[in-house]
């Protein structure tokens, strides 16, 4: 799987994860009403409270993963979309060819001089 086809999946998460959150802050919301009232009903808080904590920790797990993903991005380890450390190899093999071209330049112009002192 290529990294583009990884694109709409990611964003999907985050979208997920952002109506989470808005569950969640409902929730606590709710429940800050309920305790607002006269006579708050202890089930109904019981219920507010139970879902803003689960909210919070589908929140907390999905970000966890989402944070897992990009630290494998950043430290160039291997997952699905990365293309960096490739890239960085690429760029590294490009310098040392272009570091023997240049001294197998050398050697041959040190040879001719070389020659033509001998004469």
């Amino acid at each position: 799987m290529s990294g583009q086809e990884n694109v709409p999946d990611r964003l999907k998460a985050l979208e997920d994860i952002e109506k989470m959150i808005t569950a969640a802050l409902n929730s606590a919301a709710q429940a800050l009403q309920e305790l607002g009232k006269e006579r708050p009903v202890e089930k109904n808080l019981e219920k507010l409270t139970t879902s803003y904590i689960d909210n919070l920790e589908k929140v907390e797990s999905q970000t966890l993963a989402q944070i897992s993903y990009l630290t494998q991005v950043a430290t160039s380890q291997h997952h699905e979309g990365s293309c960096y450390g490739v890239q960085k190899r690429v760029q590294l093999l490009r310098s040392a060819i272009s570091e023997v071209e240049n001294r197998v330049e050398n050697m041959s112009i040190g040879g001719v001089h070389e020659q033509m002192d001998t004469r």
